[in-house]
């Protein structure tokens, strides 16, 4: 899996690299972004009954940090290549009533935001355009580029049972996810829009809006929760896209004469 990610690290750099000298201002770049990551994809073995037991999904949170190197080919066009790191996580609510299990003054049994955090590394490669004219300080520019992500995670596991005065051993709750495959790499495409604005001759800071989506389910599992009388069970998948506000600087990185 590394070497993978190496070959792909090493033929985009070797790419970028070996374009002409002709233009100046390389940049790089730091970047941080606040994301908000899809529900997860809930499947039930088992009828829908909202007089028993609702489960369900929300959008849940996440964050990431980006180091860019920018390669200037033209005023308004320039070469990305990338490294993030970051997380995303998945979430999970369920109400149990009196008619799946009997808990006395505690029904109906609530639980919200069970969440589980994914951790990611992920090489960038892609390209980004000025849309403003490149003499104003304050510029719209739109990126796009693929991701390579590798998930640190393995496998994502959460148990939840009852206050010790009750006289149940197993749990209530159980579910887990595991990874397709311990090497599994999600591929997707990754949008950017932002707004930037040169503050000095080589120093820009930017604020955005990001995007990275793809139909991959790199965890799938099952959840399971038990009752008096039955036990429901169902099959849960996470999908690996995202959204959110990005932010950060971007400085010059060297000053190349003409060829």
């Amino acid at each position: 899996m590394k070497t993978y990610l190496l070959l792909i690290f090493l033929s985009s750099t070797t790419f970028l690299l070996a374009q002409s000298k002709e233009y100046i201002d390389d940049e790089f770049e730091l970047s941080m972004a606040i994301l908000s990551s899809s529900p997860l994809l809930i499947e039930r073995d088992h009828p829908i009954d909202g007089s028993k037991i609702s489960i369900y999904s929300e959008a849940s949170r996440g964050y990431n940090f980006g180091l860019k190197y920018l390669r200037k080919q033209t005023n308004r066009v320039n070469w990305i290549l990338g490294f993030e790191t970051g997380r995303y996580s998945a979430n999970i609510n369920y109400v149990i009533q009196k008619d799946f299990i009997d808990l006395g003054e505690r029904n109906p049994y609530t639980h919200e935001y069970t969440e589980s955090f994914i951790f990611y590394i992920a090489p960038e490669i892609g390209a980004r355009y000025t849309l403003s004219r490149e003499n104003r300080k304050g510029k719209l520019v739109i990126s796009a580029s693929v991701m390579a992500a590798y998930h640190l995670n393995t496998g994502l596991q959460i148990t939840r049972g009852l206050n010790a005065d009750t006289s149940r051993s197993s749990p209530l709750f159980f579910i887990q996810m595991e990874s397709k495959n311990r090497n599994h790499v999600v591929l997707a495409p990754k949008l950017n829009l932002e707004y930037s604005y040169q503050i000095t001759p080589t120093k820009t800071i930017f604020i955005g809006f990001t995007s990275t989506f793809s139909n991959q389910t790199p965890f799938e599992g099952r959840y399971l929760i038990q009752g008096d009388n039955e036990v429901l069970e169902g099959r849960i998948k996470k999908r690996y896209n995202f959204s959110g506000f990005k932010f950060g600087y971007r400085g010059k990185l060297t000053t190349k004469t003409a060829q």
